[in-house]
């Protein structure tokens, strides 16, 4: 009973938190976007800010004395023993996601550039297209690491094995599969996301290339 109060009563911060969020995002966008007159810029700002104040509520109560697990200033010290480990776990997915954010800065500048809207456009068909892969993947991965991580510490080399084919396989399956729909039926996918014509045939002569080896992944 202890422990279900204990979920339910974290469940419900959790949701206040959210909606703390939410409802200053609510009451901030009207007020720099007309307000202010500040357009997009508003709308940006009012995010962020209602994110701060999420973000002070949550620190709040976690140095307050209904969590369990308060934070003090004598535990916050840093110990390279931990985080060196750490970072160097999450430095190939830092890596990844910090050049898919330069090259997608250095795709549109040069598409505007030399492509014009057109282009810009057909490349958020692009990138949108790749979700449909990256998503479930990214899904799959996630989803076998506690079991990958669980059969290594408790040394059952057989069952990490078994478990790392299983995602291989369904993995590829996937990307192969999907590979094979997009190369053959690229105008579908690409108006899923427009109604456009002329961007649908730009967009689906693109997709074949921006897609070419989406196999590997």
């Amino acid at each position: 009973i202890g422990v279900r109060l204990v979920g339910s009563e974290m469940c419900i911060r959790d949701r206040f938190t959210v909606m703390i969020g939410a409802v200053a995002n609510i009451i901030l966008d009207p007020v720099f976007i007309y307000g202010f007159h500040m357009g997009v810029r508003g709308a940006a700002l009012a995010t962020i800010l209602s994110q701060g104040i999420s973000c002070v509520w949550v620190i709040h109560f976690l140095c307050g004395e209904k969590t369990i697990l308060r934070l003090k200033r004598k535990n916050l010290r840093v110990d390279f023993g931990l985080v060196l480990p750490c970072l160097a776990l999450g430095l190939s997915a830092f890596i990844m996601q910090a050049s898919e954010s330069v090259i997608s800065v250095c795709f549109n500048s040069s598409l505007l550039a030399y492509g014009g809207d057109l282009a810009v456009g057909a490349m958020t068909i692009l990138t949108s297209v790749m979700q449909f892969a990256m998503l479930p993947l990214q899904g799959l991965a996630q989803g076998a690491q506690p079991i990958l991580s669980y059969n290594y510490g408790a040394k059952n080399a057989g069952r990490v094995r078994k478990a790392f084919q299983l995602l291989l396989i369904s993995s590829l399956v996937y990307s192969t599969i999907l590979w094979g729909a997009i190369q053959i039926f690229p105008s579908v996918f690409a108006s899923i996301f427009t109604p456009n014509e002329e961007l649908i045939v730009f967009a689906a002569k693109a997709l074949r290339i921006y897609c070419g080896v989406l196999v590997l992944f």
